[in-house]
């Protein structure tokens, strides 16, 4: 099932929108049909204004070494990268500090 985001000037406005995200923006407009929420999206006066519901797509896992680097959850809200709006997964080195920790936790469980 597909997640997305209502975009204005480019900017998220509503992260994850979804079918009550629809219906509480537009409680007086009476859906019918069998539509998709693309379709409905698009009856709305937010469309006809210039706002857009697009697909999130929630990034894999970045290659990265365990042993000096972590990966972070992905962000909330989603970025617009390349055309397309994406959760992303960032990898981070490990500081001094954790890598001197992860040693003596290491260290501790050999012995």
């Amino acid at each position: 099932m597909a997640i997305y985001a209502k975009i204005i000037n480019n900017k998220v406005v509503v992260y994850p929108y979804d079918y009550n995200s629809l219906m509480g923006e537009n409680s007086s407009v009476d859906f019918q049909g069998d539509y998709t929420l693309l379709s409905w999206f698009n009856q709305t006066d937010d469309a006809a204004s210039g706002a857009t519901l697009e697909e999130v797509i929630v990034s894999g896992a970045p290659a990265y070494d365990p042993l000096t680097e972590y990966v972070s959850a992905p962000r909330f809200t989603p970025e617009l990268i390349g055309g397309a709006w994406l959760l992303v997964k960032k990898v981070y080195p490990f500081s001094a500090e954790d890598l001197a920790k992860r040693s003596t936790a290491a260290t501790l469980v050999k012995t």
